[in-house]
């Protein structure tokens, strides 16, 4: 979001609004009657002229309510819910309260399906992993101990529980599960850009071009696997020696940053269009080249130019998750 005077307004609206959003809480009226909480926070903020923008993020920010309760209306009571529902999910497992089976007393499940429902609803493109880290640091500032090797289990736990909340939704969708294990295996940071990747995947289905993806992916992929350093090496074109080798080094460079500005753009079907276009460069190369060379480097670069390859059209998903002919 640009620095810009809209921007600023929305910045200060939903400082103002964070400040308030529990005050209700030690109301009277909050303590007598707990469902009125956030409701009152609105009307309070309201009587006290502070702007109708700060009084209904306050008041929204607890919404959803439930799995199918109306969500915030506003952009900033959707940021502070957002915030609201990750700051509760990261307090539970730093205090060592998350839900187990059946077992969810602080209703941590809704309010993941909160946090995905508002990000989907508005197109909010928060780095996951990224808030719920800033949330665990905040417990670390009141001074709770929660050392490396800790907080980075408890980020990666609490983003993969809100990511199985977003399966749900997906699946409820009637989207097929391959298809949507295949969308959440993409390395995207976002919600919204998994959810557009797994109902993309599932609107192209049988399409030529996502045919051509898959295979071009799958056959790199199932090479570029048996050598899991393959994808951390640079492939030296100094060491090519067939002319296929070339011909899939210039395609995959022609097409790489279309198809990654493709994605940013969440535009599943060009991006799914840019990995079908590599396929002829993938299957004569194969014709033509013996990956498993008996020369230590040149069997190396080749494996990291498959692994090239694959991480490139795995931005778009975790292909190998969809069962052989149905793609």
């Amino acid at each position: 979001m640009r620095n810009n005077g809209s921007s600023g307004a929305l910045d200060e609206t939903l400082r103002s609004a964070a400040r308030l959003a529990k005050a209700d809480l030690v109301s009277q009226v909050v303590i007598e009657f707990p469902v009125l909480q956030g409701i009152m926070g609105g009307l309070y903020a309201e009587a006290a002229g502070l702007g109708d923008a700060v009084a209904r993020a306050v008041g929204e920010h607890y919404r959803p309510l439930s799995a199918t309760a109306p969500l915030p209306t506003t952009v900033c009571g959707s940021l502070l819910a957002v915030a609201d529902k990750l700051d509760n999910i990261a307090g539970a497992w730093v205090a060592g309260e998350k839900p187990s089976g059946s077992r969810d007393p602080y209703g941590l499940r809704r309010a993941a399906m909160g946090i995905v429902r508002i990000a989907l609803e508005f197109n909010l493109r928060f780095p996951l992993a990224g808030l719920l880290a800033a949330a665990v640091d905040q417990f670390e500032l009141q001074g709770v101990d929660v050392d490396g090797e800790r907080r980075t289990a408890i980020v990666a736990e609490t983003a993969a529980f809100v990511r199985e909340r977003l399966q749900v939704l997906l699946l409820d969708e009637g989207l097929p599960f391959p298809t949507v294990e295949a969308a959440l295996g993409a390395p995207a940071v976002d919600l919204p850009s998994l959810a557009v990747r797994a109902r993309g995947l599932a609107a192209m289905a049988g399409r030529e071009s996502f045919e051509d993806a898959v295979i071009a992916y799958n056959r790199c992929a199932a090479l570029a696997a048996k050598d899991p350093a393959a994808g951390a090496r640079s492939v030296d074109p100094a060491l090519f020696s067939d002319d296929a080798e070339r011909e899939l080094a210039a395609a995959f460079e022609a097409a790489r940053g279309p198809l990654l500005d493709s994605l940013d753009n969440l535009e599943l079907e060009s991006a799914v269009g840019f990995a079908a276009g590599l396929r002829p460069a993938v299957d004569r190369y194969f014709d033509a080249v013996l990956v498993m060379d008996p020369d230590d480097a040149v069997r190396a670069n080749r494996l990291a130019q498959l692994a090239a390859v694959t991480g490139l059209i795995g931005r778009i998903g975790a292909f190998s998750r969809l069962p052989l002919g149905q793609t």
